[in-house]
């Protein structure tokens, strides 16, 4: 990942401090496998509105799975609280993601930040308003 690259998470790179970006850079992108990046690959270019697994092509599919398209993991079997904090800037998560999302999950709380993107949670320049609701929604769960 080069310095540029939050561009393709954040509609709105200004929001991003660069020095954090910076630091973060030298450490990512950080241990993770082909499979997962690959997966993730599948549900930004070719999201159906269901959460599949890996689509390991027709003849893959057919030998992992038994069918020619992998099947969608049952959400409603998650029943722990899920918390979803969300922005409007987001390249690979939409509004209507987040929707289906939460009519998905029996037990969720989501959290809107207008103007966010995918990165303004972990590199954003107002963070800490993130943190700080963070913190406050475990406190409250405890």
């Amino acid at each position: 990942m080069r310095p540029n690259d939050h561009r393709f998470f954040d509609k709105d790179p200004s929001q991003i401090d660069n020095e954090e970006l910076n630091h973060y850079l030298k450490h990512n992108p950080s241990r993770t496998s082909i499979k997962s990046i690959e997966h993730l690959a599948q549900h930004s270019s070719h999201f159906d509105g269901h959460f599949r697994k890996l689509d390991y092509g027709h003849k893959g599919n057919q030998q992992q799975y038994g069918s020619d398209t992998p099947p969608a993991h049952d959400l409603s079997a998650i029943t722990s609280k899920i918390y979803m904090y969300y922005g409007d800037n987001d390249f690979l998560c939409t509004l209507k993601n987040i929707e289906m999302l939460a009519k998905a999950l029996q037990d969720n709380k989501t959290r809107f930040y207008p103007g966010w993107g995918h990165f303004s949670f972990l590199l954003g320049k107002n963070r800490q308003a993130f943190m700080n609701d963070l913190l406050t929604d475990i406190e409250n769960d405890s």
